[in-house]
Formats: C-alpha cells, structure tokens, sequence
C-alpha cells in the first residue's frame, strides 16, 4: 500500500470542474482571442442598452447594460486564454 503523501497529487484534477455561468459563458474560448472582437462585443451591448434607454425601456436597458458590465469585467480583468486544443 503507498503512502498518503504518493498518491495526493496522482488523482487530483488539472482544472477544476467548470460550473454555473462558466459553462454558459465560455469567456476564455479562442474565438475571443482577438482584442478587437472582445472590445466591439463589450460596447455593443453597452450600445444597445443605451438604445434601449433612448426608446424607454428600462428592463432591457438593464439587461443589455449588465451583460456588457459583465462581459467586460470577463474580458478585460478576468481573462485568461486557452491554448488552441
């Protein structure tokens, strides 16, 4: 039988198991590499919820303004690429 200290790394996970939003929203794809296409997905959501703030609705703007709030934290403080499989 092998020691505790043998096997505690043998078994473990490389990554943790992605959950929740992580798997909706795979922020770390490759297709988000370029830095032009994760700007412009940022500020047209932005847009869109200004849009939305234009035409009066104040649940969409939410929305669209959250989504772009959170893509942006995502893309720009939080991502970490993957390498191509």
């Amino acid at each position: 039988m092998a020691a505790d200290g043998d096997e505690a790394g043998r078994n473990a996970p490389e990554k943790p198991a992605r959950g929740g939003l992580d798997r909706l929203f795979d922020f770390e794809h490759p297709f988000f590499r370029p830095l032009w296409l994760r700007i412009a997905i940022v500020l047209v959501c932005l847009g869109w919820a200004g849009l939305e703030i234009a035409a009066g609705s104040a649940g969409w703007a939410m929305l669209f303004g959250g989504l772009g709030l959170f893509s942006g934290y995502r893309f720009f403080f939080g991502y970490r690429p993957r390498d191509k499989p």
